[in-house]
């Protein structure tokens, strides 16, 4: 059984806690990093394009890209490849891409994913997809299924779940109750530990640590 993790926040924990206080004031990808990889740098202003039409879930009507925006800095700064920061960018775009642009449709959305990127980032987008017509009872099946299937994707949805987490704390939509609230941060959590002898030890922390993750709510 995973033992209880150091609680201890690290500077680099504080660094992602900032620029994601700063992603919710309109900061964008240049403000962090001023010399991006060329292909991350593609990946980011297609994301953007792709939920151009999209919002948050949350009161403060944020743009969605700031949702795979972030992941992508937790990927980035817990030591994810190049391909894993494209990826988190792009994890949603095959999902939600005809929310912004109805004519696209998901085989073009990969199709379009595949040109821009190459196969193997066209793949871990498809693979962090939920399946159409997946009900909202199974899909913490489906979801723990791939994870456990799929290793290769694992640092990108955890990222995943842990902004989604954070964002429970600080942008609570205003229609969940206490039940769902819990269930998104504590989620999280859960998975993080069930792969934590793999993870990249800020990710980690950031996941079961109470400061990070909202278990005790900052003013």
């Amino acid at each position: 059984m995973p033992t209880q993790q150091n609680p201890v926040v690290t500077e680099n924990m504080q660094a992602i806690l900032a620029m994601f206080e700063q992603v919710y004031k309109g900061a964008e990808l240049l403000d962090f990093f001023p010399y991006p990889e060329e292909k991350i740098a593609e990946a980011y202003e297609f994301m953007k394009w792709a939920h151009e039409k999209q919002l948050r879930k949350g009161p403060k009507n944020r743009p969605y890209a700031q949702h795979p925006f972030m992941v992508f800095i937790l990927v980035r700064m817990c030591g994810g490849t190049v391909d894993e920061q494209i990826a988190a960018l792009l994890h949603d775009v095959i999902e939600d891409i005809h929310k912004s642009h109805p004519e696209i449709d998901r085989t073009a959305a990969f199709n379009l994913i595949q040109g821009k990127f190459g196969r193997a980032i066209s793949d871990l987008a498809w693979y962090l997809t939920n399946p159409e017509g997946l009900t909202k009872e199974n899909k913490p099946i489906w979801q723990a299924q791939q994870l456990e299937d799929k290793p290769e994707i694992r640092m990108i949805k955890i990222s995943d779940k842990a902004v989604n987490g954070y964002d429970t704390i600080h942008d609570t939509p205003n229609n969940w109750d206490a039940a769902k609230l819990e269930y998104m941060v504590h989620s999280c959590r859960k998975v993080a530990l069930l792969y934590s002898d793999e993870l990249p030890r800020d990710l980690l922390k950031f996941c079961t640590n109470p400061e990070t993750m909202g278990y005790i709510k900052s003013d």
